[in-house]
Order: structure tokens, then sequence, then C-alpha cells
């Protein structure tokens, strides 16, 4: 039987239900850790600044311990508002994956706060964008990545497009970078050294304590690295085959049925026992 001690999350397709919110019933859970003296940190693939500002929005600021952002580029400490950022990729590096890609036809996009900084438009692209509650603005990307920090190279597709993006990722070799599909229609480039499960060890040991007391809740690809460190980690029943497989157990429920309340309510009655 393990005690946790600590909970963290994910949004999209976790936390986050398919229209991007965060049911009533979620928001109950995450006051109630804070009441049982649980901390609670968000770990996602979004900006950190634009998450914090979401839950301001939501009276839930602070219900919050720290939020991990950029799949682990960036961590932002709520008790002392500060953001430490993490190995940005290097323009060559960039420059590198544009032209590995440049025959496909696709939209490279790089994220920051609720503004996609993008080479290109479409309006699937678009639709997807404003589902996530953000907007595009089109650029000159290579000049904007040589001004800017990148934390992570994002690249929308058409999700029929999907493995043909997959496929070419395989073929471009690049030692100190990594690319992961986030998404059916997003795949994004980052160095080596960030993950989710990189940025969860330091914020274990900014909160000191144990990683094998840490409850973590995913269902992405993107949460791997998460669940093969914490004591217990939890699939969305909706999540990938590659997270169900890593994952200690897979919920019985989706994001759409607040599987992550529902784990929680379940644990507050359990004396936070596992």
């Amino acid at each position: 039987m393990k005690t946790i001690r600590w909970i963290v999350s994910d949004l999209d397709g976790t936390l986050f239900n398919d229209q991007k919110e965060i049911s009533q019933f979620n928001q109950e859970m995450i006051k109630a850790l804070f009441e049982h003296s649980v901390p609670f940190g968000i770990v996602t693939g979004r900006p950190v600044q634009q998450v914090a500002d979401r839950f301001q929005k939501l009276g839930l600021s602070p219900y919050l311990s720290f939020i991990i952002g950029m799949n682990g580029g960036s961590f932002l400490n709520l008790s002392t508002q500060k953001i430490q950022v993490f190995h940005p990729l290097e323009f060559p590096t960039i420059q590198t994956i544009l032209e590995h890609y440049q025959d496909l036809d696709l939209c490279f996009q790089v994220l920051e706060n609720t503004t996609r900084y993008v080479n290109r438009s479409t309006p699937r692209s678009l639709a997807y964008t404003h589902r996530c509650k953000e907007e595009e603005e089109i650029v000159d990307f290579l000049s904007y990545c040589r001004r800017h920090p990148i934390l992570k190279l994002m690249i929308y597709c058409d999700p029929e497009k999907m493995d043909a993006v997959v496929q070419r990722a395989k073929t471009l070799s690049l030692p100190k970078c990594r690319g992961i599909q986030t998404d059916d229609c997003m795949f994004e480039w980052m160095d080596q050294r960030i993950h989710k499960g990189a940025a969860l060890e330091y914020a274990a040991e900014v909160l000191d304590l144990p990683l094998s007391s840490c409850l973590a809740f995913g269902d992405a690809d993107n949460d791997l690295e998460i669940f093969e460190r914490v004591g217990v980690g939890i699939c969305a029943h909706n999540g990938t085959s590659k997270a169900k497989e890593k994952a200690t157990i897979v919920s019985a429920f989706t994001n759409e049925e607040d599987f992550v309340g529902r784990t929680i309510q379940t644990l507050i009655t359990n004396d936070f026992h596992w």
C-alpha cells in the first residue's frame, strides 16, 4: 500500500474535457486536495503563463503548487511566481527540421502564451487552434525562431497526413533532439533533455517530496516519462496505447467522465492510501 502525498495532472485529454474545459466536479476535487494539504501540480505541453492565467480566471490559482509547461521545458513555482526555462532548441537544429519536412507542406508553429506563431495557416489548423482557445499569427517563421528561445517546435498536419510526418521523423538524425506525436494532428520537436519526467524530478526537489509518493494522471505519449517515475500512474480510458501500457492502471473512465475527479474523490475516501 502506498501513501499518496502529492498529485500531478496533464491537461488536454486528461483534466480537460474534449471542449478544453475543466468540469465543475474536477474543480471541486482540486480544491479538496488543498483542504487536505496535498500539493497539486499541472504537467502539460502548454506554456506555463497561459495555464497560470487560465487557472487564475477560474479562481483555482490558490490551489496549485506549480505548473510544468512545454512538455517539461518550463517550470512555474506558484509560491514565488518565478519561471525556470530549460534547454531551448538551437537555431541550426530548427533549420534542419524545417528543411527535412519542406516538401510536405506543413504548418510549423511556436506557441507563446495563447498565440501560435506560424509559417502558414489553414482552416483546419485554425479550427484546432481555436478549440485549444488560442490564436494564430503568420510570421516570417525563421526570423521569429532566430530572435526567440524556442522550447518546442510544433508541426500541425491534417490527421490523414500524420503517418507521413511520423515516418519522416524516423529518417532525421538529431541525437540531441526528440520528436513525439502529441495529438492526432500535432507532432513536436524538442531538446532530448526536455520531457515531463525530468521537470517532475525538479518539482520533487522543490517540494522536498519523493517521486514514489506522487500520483500522476495522463493520457498521451508525452506522459510516458512521468508514469515511469511516479509511485502511481493513471491513464485515462481515452489514452494512447503506449500511455496505457506504461501506466500503473488504466481508468475505467475517460476525460469526458471526470476520471481525475473520480480518482481524487476515492483517494480522499481512502485517506490517500493506494
